[in-house]
């Protein structure tokens, strides 16, 4: 695998929630996440000790951060700070999004 331009071969694709699908890359210190979720599939509560942060690039979601509940739109960014619960509820046209988590996720992979 190329270090500095990895192709989709060296990615785990990995099923997180019924209708949420991620494909991963992890660096030396963070990973990357591009996220798939179904119209009205939901990320149940839960929390990590890795900081997320990410932005919505299509679709749209009903995002629950610390108890804190927006929808979100392409463009919307936002930050998960290490052991926050969180949870995502995609709406009607589901929802497309990169998440970039630190340190990398090594259960992922």
């Amino acid at each position: 695998m190329d270090t500095f331009f990895p192709s989709n071969d060296g990615e785990t694709s990995k099923l997180l929630f019924p209708g949420v699908k991620a494909r991963l890359d992890s660096g030396e210190h963070l990973t990357l996440s591009r996220v798939n979720m179904e119209p009205l599939a939901v990320v149940t509560l839960h929390s990590h000790p890795h900081e997320q942060a990410g932005i919505v690039v299509s679709g749209s979601a009903r995002f629950v951060v610390g108890g804190k509940a927006k929808v979100l739109l392409p463009g919307d960014t936002y930050r998960i700070p290490g052991g926050t619960p969180h949870e995502v509820h995609a709406l009607e046209d589901g929802l497309f999004a990169f998440d970039v988590f630190f340190p990398k996720r090594t259960e992922y992979h």
